[in-house]
């Protein structure tokens, strides 16, 4: 069974228990940019005040001092996105 730590995290303009894009493609041994790539696409089919509920464009630094694109997803975004019964 895949677990993944779900922290607080600011979506929405408000504090909800979230997690990362790169925590799944951790949790599911894929890589962060094909991830990236179906949030978008999950994105683009879910109603514009959903998507502002549940997802946040975020970036963090990698091991280069690079900053690069994440999202943070609340919970709703992320059964929304269905990771676990999919591809993935």
């Amino acid at each position: 069974m895949i677990q993944i730590a779900i922290r607080n995290f600011c979506v929405g303009g408000k504090e909800v228990p979230a997690v990362t894009s790169l925590q799944i493609a951790d949790s599911f041994c894929k890589n962060h940019k094909d991830v990236l790539r179906d949030i978008r696409v999950i994105i683009e089919k879910c109603s514009l005040e959903f998507t502002e509920r549940n997802f946040a464009l975020s970036e963090y630094g990698d091991s280069t001092g690079r900053k690069l694109p994440m999202y943070v997803m609340s919970k709703d975004g992320f059964g929304e996105s269905n990771f676990g019964l999919s591809s993935y």
